[in-house]
């Protein structure tokens, strides 16, 4: 009896470290699938936030380049207004030259040039 009760005892022993290995076996498994789990969220964040970060530096980029752009047009406008304007400037003086001309070799146009002739006149004497 008492060899039948050891018997027993070491088969509840047995059975007791059976599961309490399960146990063990089951929070391991149970800790590995958080930690891959968590891994796996870890690292989606990462790709997010990288994805994020290169979003935000093609933003940066695009709003530098039409920045750029803008100063271009800018500039090339204000030295196309700068040339217009020489432009403008030189034939206003041409006109004024051949107006001048004109007046200089047909003095009879009115009556203020016979008076402007005779002074030019006198002075080349």
């Amino acid at each position: 009896a008492r060899k039948a009760a050891e018997e027993t005892a070491k088969l509840k022993a047995q059975e007791e470290a059976a599961r309490k290995a399960a146990k063990e076996e089951a929070a391991r498994k149970a800790a590995d699938e958080a930690a891959k789990k968590k891994a796996e969220e870890e690292n989606a964040a990462r790709k997010a936030a990288e994805k994020a970060a290169k979003d935000e530096a093609s933003r940066i980029a695009a709003e530098k380049a039409a920045k750029e752009d803008a100063a271009k047009e800018t500039a090339q406008k204000t030295l196309t207004d700068v040339a217009r304007k020489e432009e403008d400037d030189l034939a206003s003086e041409a006109e004024k030259r051949a107006r001048n001309a004109v007046d200089r070799d047909y003095p009879d146009k009115d009556a203020g040039s016979e008076a402007k002739r005779t002074g030019d006149l006198e002075e080349e004497s």
